[in-house]
């Protein structure tokens, strides 16, 4: 004779709530590591394009700097044309001369590969200087211990157009 086992229904659906809670615990973990690194991604991205804009200026800086010591002599006019301007300082009616980029007449530099736009430098004749300590040998012009000295100004832009780096350095030239 076979004997009948009866089981009592003790199932009530736990393993289906404990199943769901683990797998929108585990979606919450992965939907916060995807948006985690999306941010990650555009801030990798952003110090990507501002480090190349500050590149670009430095590189146009230098190249204001080499244009300045070979170009620039007493002859060249700082008539706000060509990227020469005369001295400005705080209170002018044009202060900075540099701050509106559409009324500013740049000197444009070597455009680098990937920028958004070509580098732009102005060069302000800022004013001269006597070398501290320089004696004049007997016979020698007084002038050749005087120094002219030149405010410039670079901008540099990113690779996606939404970066700029504005640069500025005193250079002093006999």
């Amino acid at each position: 004779m076979k004997k009948s086992i009866q089981y009592k229904n003790y199932q009530q659906g736990a393993a289906l709530v404990v199943a769901l809670i683990i797998l929108t615990v585990s979606t919450l973990i992965g939907i916060s590591a995807v948006s985690s690194t999306i941010l990650e991604e555009k801030m990798a991205g952003n110090i990507i394009n501002k480090n190349f804009s500050f590149q670009s200026a430095e590189a146009v800086l230098r190249e204001a700097e080499n244009y300045t010591e070979t170009t620039i002599s007493e002859a060249t006019l700082f008539n706000s044309t060509n990227g020469h301007y005369p001295r400005t300082t705080p209170g002018d009616a044009n202060y900075p001369v540099w701050e509106n980029i559409a009324s500013t007449a740049w000197r444009t530099g070597t455009l680098i590969n990937g920028s958004a736009d070509t580098p732009k430098y102005i060069v302000e004749d800022f004013s001269s200087a006597t070398l501290e300590g320089c004696i004049v040998p007997p016979g020698e012009p007084i002038d050749i211990c005087q120094i002219s000295i030149y405010r410039i100004t670079a901008k540099g832009f990113g690779l996606n157009g939404n970066m700029e780096t504005t640069l500025q350095t005193m250079y002093g030239k006999n």
